[in-house]
């Protein structure tokens, strides 16, 4: 029944069916384009990783006979992708001797791999050679028969070395380099190893052991003779060496190049006490630097539960606090000899943000230059449906810094007390772009600050409903973010992936982005607490003050007033010289050519031909004359006012234009930006990878 009642709603009801049906394209929409995203990540990490390797584990078997020879056995469980061949290459020196017995054993399948005597850059499937392939480089390789494809390989590697001891008076010692600094180019999960020796030592205390690689690696004895040790996420480059001491005879060492007629156990003792002070003073600056982090980490929560205590505290408020003031028509120009139609414009178009430059200048610049005329500073003509500037006052005393930059601009323009058309500013933009957006940008500025100044508007809290007006959207980036990365640590946990990242971003990748996943878990919970708290709050946060709010209502009045000005029954109509300032402001607030059709309604015997021949009417009145002359106006159509604000919006434009155009990248060495060539240089190969 409830099914069929569904079903009667939504037909009764077009319009909620409509809604919901909505609602689901819009989440389908956005839920294909989350997929589309992490789609196009997973592309981008599994395109980088072309001929990558990763080692899951790394086993060494390493066992010493009484003639100071060792065989050693590496087992290698790894992913490879799309490489030919891996490589083991071991530094030789005439310390040693001779690397001899070399096998490779395919694990998976348990087939010895068949040894070619000849170095080859792609190792036949199968096969392997062990060469000297410099005069201090041996090099094992075998191919995999994975250059096209993604696969599990396991590997045993076993080769024998002798004349590896050295005999002091008072020890011996056995200090091997398994892999060199640089030279393993494959991270390795995980190392692991045994070291066993020919025979017990009787006194456990005789036996000394010493790990040098990374600081998470350990060696330990677990026997007279055996020593294990481990390391996790070993790096690409990583050295990893081993140093075994005993002091009891248990090597029968032969070789002179091995025999040193001297005690050595105190030095070896002092050597690797050093390097351990050393090592752990770098550990204490470590635990220092993260110690900062912890420190700044804890900032952030703190500050985020002191944000989130203040929203729910404005959340209880009602309203923002400021009584609204109900003026309908207001007649007086609020602060008529301070405020500028800059200042006006700012405020009667402002809603609770801050206002961009474009947004606001057309009306502001086109004002200002009418004031200009008002206040006799410039005069303006028209002639054959063009505007013609003149600068009579080149000194004016009682202009506000906002007024100031738009005289510096026509200054500019009107060089040498000449007359310009207004279509000259559009030639100066071009020329001096800079100049002329610095000037249209400090005219919004100046009036911005002045408003700051005056106590109309609270610049803290303007900053404050300019953020909280953009939580939402802070939110839904927040938690995109984070369910990304989220996948992405899921992804990580499959094969292709895993090798993938340790390639792009190192072996410690993984379980360094989880651990950082897990660790920030908190602070995302309080973020996305206070940034839907934050969110809740912008209507009751007072962005104009009390005495800012009143000056608004006031201006709306004004333009309400010259709005509807000859719909109303006064018995006192504002003289001509009244309307010459309001002109001034109606063009600020983008409403003068309704002002003036209320003028000319109100004033209909002052508009007729006769009246403007009249010298004495054209002097006292420049402003009315220039806008309402309908010599031009009512006859040819043409709107001065529109004209000019044509010519400054063109103006803008193009200095915006030419700024961008000169901002673009450089290619012919002199500077500039970076460009998407490069990447010729070739780089040294490892030494144990793959091809």
């Amino acid at each position: 029944m409830a099914i069929f009642s569904k079903i009667g709603n939504d037909l009764a009801c077009p319009q909620c069916s409509q809604r919901r049906c909505f609602m689901k394209k819009k989440y389908i929409i956005r839920f294909i384009i989350f997929i589309v995203i992490v789609f196009a990540l997973v592309l981008a990490i599994l395109n980088s990783s072309e001929k990558t390797q990763y080692m899951n584990t790394l086993d060494y078997k390493i066992e010493l006979s009484e003639n100071s020879e060792m065989i050693v056995t590496e087992i290698w469980d790894m992913y490879i992708n799309r490489t030919n061949t891996i490589f083991r290459d071991i530094e030789l020196s005439k310390k040693y001797g001779s690397i001899e017995n070399v096998n490779v054993v395919d694990l998976d399948t348990g087939n010895s791999l068949n040894q070619i005597n000849t170095e080859e850059y792609h190792v036949p499937t199968d096969s392997f050679y062990a060469l000297e392939i410099s005069r201090n480089k041996f090099e094992i390789a075998w191919g995999t028969g994975l250059e096209n494809s993604f696969g599990r390989k396991r590997y045993q590697i076993t080769y024998k070395i002798s004349n590896i001891i050295n005999n002091y008076t008072d020890c011996q010692e056995w200090y091997w380099q398994l892999l060199g600094e640089g030279e393993n180019a494959v991270p390795v999960n995980k190392v692991t190893g045994t070291v066993i020796l020919p025979k017990d030592v009787e006194n456990i205390n005789n036996l000394r052991v010493w790990g040098h690689g990374p600081t998470n690696g350990n060696i330990e004895k677990t026997s007279n003779k055996e020593i294990k040790f481990e390391i996790d996420k070993l790096t690409p480059g990583a050295m990893l060496e081993l140093r075994i001491v005993t002091g009891e005879q248990i090597f029968n060492v032969q070789n002179e190049n091995n025999l040193y007629n001297y005690r050595y156990l105190d030095r070896i003792i002092q050597e690797e006490t050093d390097w351990a002070n050393e090592t752990n003073e770098k550990a204490q600056n470590t635990k220092i630097f993260f110690g900062i982090i912890g420190l700044i980490y804890l900032v952030f929560i703190i500050r985020y539960i002191i944000k989130t205590i203040r929203y729910i505290k404005i959340n209880k408020k009602e309203n923002d606090g400021i009584r609204k003031s109900q003026i309908k028509y207001y007649r007086d120009i609020p602060r008529e000899n301070e405020s500028t139609p800059n200042e006006a414009s700012y405020l009667y178009n402002y809603n609770k943000k801050s206002l961009s430059n474009s947004s606001v200048q057309y009306n502001m610049v086109s004002a200002t230059i009418l004031d200009l005329c008002l206040k006799k500073i410039i005069s303006l003509r028209e002639e054959n449906e063009k505007i013609y500037i003149k600068i009579l006052n080149y000194k004016p005393q009682d202009l506000k810094a906002d007024e100031m930059e738009i005289f510096k601009i026509l200054k500019a323009v009107g060089k040498n007390n000449e007359e310009f058309e207004i279509g000259e500013l559009n030639k100066y933009a071009k020329k001096e772009y800079y100049k002329y957006s610095t000037c249209i940008n400090n005219t919004v500025n100046f009036a911005r600050n002045n408003l700051y100044r005056l106590k109309l508007i609270n610049k803290r809290e303007e900053k404050e409903y300019a953020s909280s007006d953009n939580a939402d959207f802070k939110l839904k980036m927040l938690l995109g973010i984070y369910i990304i990365l989220i996948i992405i640590a899921i992804c990580m946990h499959i094969p292709i992936f895993k090798v993938a990242a340790a390639a792009n971003f190192g072996i410690s990748f993984q379980s360094n982005f989880i651990f950082y996943m897990l660790g920030l878990l908190p602070l995302i919970i309080l973020m996305t607490v206070s940034l839907k708290l934050q969110a809740k709050i912008k209507d009751k946060i007072a962005v104009l003050t009390q005495d800012g709010a009143d000056e608004k209502a006031k201006w709306k009045g004004l333009a309400n007033y010259m709005n509807d000005f000859s719909k109303i029954d006064e018995k006192e109509v504002p003289e001509l010289v009244i309307w010459e300032k309001y002109l001034v402001y109606a063009t600020a607030f983008g409403i003068a050519d309704k002002a003036i059709e209320q003028m000319k309604a109100k004033y209909p015997k002052v508009f007729v031909q006769e009246k403007w021949d009249d010298e004495k009417m054209t002097n006292e009145y420049p402003i009315i004359h220039f806008v309402s002359n309908p010599v031009y106006v009512t006859y040819n159509n043409f709107n001065p006012i529109t004209n000019i604000s044509s010519n400054v919006k063109t103006a803008y434009k193009t200095s915006m234009t030419e700024i961008a155009a000169h901002s673009s990248s450089s290619g012919s060495g002199g500077g500039g930006g970076f460009s998407g060539g490069g990447g010729r240089r070739r780089w040294p190969e490892a030494g144990m990878g793959g091809r």
